[in-house]
């Protein structure tokens, strides 16, 4: 140190105090040029958002010991897979009111500007739907393809245009375009032998068959217990006939509703429009049906008699007790009891728990069935039974305004005619 000059001295200490840290009080000329101060020291960069956009846009890059493989954030080829779930809600609108069915089937009326939701399968499906008000007539295949799908039945657009109708389609052979009131169209009757009149306007036929469809109940599908072979209706067996679903005429055919169809009335009450039909044989009610399905696009035919028996067999104790216990026959039909020995317009007693109407009185009803004690005993009888294949006679179920035999079990020769027996429909 003794060896330092002055001038050297200072020099000394501006370079210790520099080293430091305390430069602001060191002139810039004393401060010594080091490699360092060369080689400024390296600032962190700065990221803008542009920057950050595009680094994660870029394609991922990973290393691997024997192969290098680029990863592209790509989407995947879209596929069409059918549902898992066996029926899709589709929604069915229409600009009228018009009988829906689909797949043969019979889905009653859809309203106008109403729509209503329909389970239906994944795939196509034949669609045919008739205008209540002018019995136009529209067919078509549709396809459900997913959930929720909408199906509009352009009912105002039938009158300028047709539909082309797949050949495995059953339809009416009724034209598309609106009926006018002289188009006639000529009855062929084989089961008649009345004098009738030889044509019937289809005007008239159409009417009835929306009256008809108009008036159904439906009944679900459901078991009731047979009657004991050995007892009759007082003891029931252990046996379960299974029946249904089906759709039940409301109402006992009426002495107008015969008229439009047929052209002629030879019920005994006559001058009541609204009493049930009379006096009718099985073989008449026949060509009746033939005629009503061949001029529309639903169809009608008798109830088998485990269809009747099921419709009746819905008022169960609960619904009778509250309904007048003891008096309920009488408060449900029209019986010997309070109908003054004549027929009385239908619907006017209160209603069987099934909906329908004077199923136990007023007259009594033709149903589908030959009559076979045999078949009606036997097992066959219990799985949805059509009846038996053969007979000499057809059922009739019911009781009358003469009786009160309200569930009575007969039998009578289709050609025979009775002022207690008339029927109702089923339509499917």
């Amino acid at each position: 140190m003794n060896d330092l000059k002055p001038k050297n001295l200072i020099l000394f200490i501006l370079l210790i105090l520099a080293q430091q840290g305390y430069t602001q009080a060191v002139p810039e000329k004393f401060i010594p040029k080091t490699n360092a101060a060369k080689s400024p020291a390296r600032q962190p960069l700065k990221t803008t958002p542009k920057d950050k956009a595009e680094a994660k846009a870029a394609p991922v890059v990973k290393s691997s010991a024997t192969k290098r493989r680029v990863i592209k954030d790509e989407p995947k080829p879209r596929e069409t897979v059918q549902p898992a779930e066996s029926k899709l809600e589709t929604v069915f609108s229409s600009s009228e009111d018009c009988i829906l069915e689909i797949d043969g089937k019979w889905f009653g009326t859809l309203l106008k500007d109403e729509p209503r939701i329909i389970p239906l399968d994944f795939g196509q499906h034949k669609l045919l739907a008739q205008n209540k008000s002018s019995h136009e007539l529209y067919n078509t295949i549709i396809t459900i393809l997913g959930n929720r799908q909408a199906v509009n039945i352009p009912m105002h657009e039938l009158i300028q245009q047709s539909s082309p109708v797949p050949d495995d389609l059953k339809y009416s052979s009724v034209s598309v375009l609106p009926v006018i009131p002289k188009d006639e169209i000529r009855i062929e009757r084989s089961n008649v032998t009345d004098p009738v009149p030889a044509y019937v306007s289809r005007n008239t036929i159409l009417k009835t068959v929306s009256e008809l469809s108009a008036t159904m109940v439906m009944l679900d599908a459901g078991k009731y217990k047979k009657d004991d072979p050995k007892s009759g209706a007082s003891k029931k067996s252990k046996d379960s006939v299974s029946v249904g679903p089906f759709l039940l005429g409301k109402y006992e055919v009426t002495q107008q509703q015969w008229q439009q169809v047929m052209g002629y009335n030879n019920s005994e009450n006559k001058n009541c429009n609204d009493c049930p039909v009379e006096n009718v044989s099985w073989n008449e009610i026949a060509e009746f049906l033939k005629i009503i399905n061949e001029n529309s696009a639903v169809r009608f035919r008798l109830p088998t008699n485990a269809e009747w028996d099921y419709a009746v067999r819905f008022d169960i104790r609960e619904y009778i007790d509250k309904r007048g216990g003891p008096r309920y026959g009488d408060n449900v039909a029209w019986n010997e009891n309070n109908a003054q020995r004549k027929t009385h317009s239908v619907g006017t007693r209160i209603p069987h728990r099934s909906g329908a109407y004077d199923l136990m009185g007023n007259v009594a009803e033709w149903c589908a069935d030959w009559y076979d004690p045999e078949y009606l005993r036997s097992n066959k009888y219990l799985d949805h039974p059509a009846g038996a294949p053969s007979g000499t006679t057809k059922i009739v179920r019911g009781g009358t305004f003469a009786n009160k035999d309200f569930i009575e079990l007969g039998h009578r020769d289709p050609k025979e005619k009775q002022k207690t027996i008339g029927f109702r429909l089923v339509q499917y």
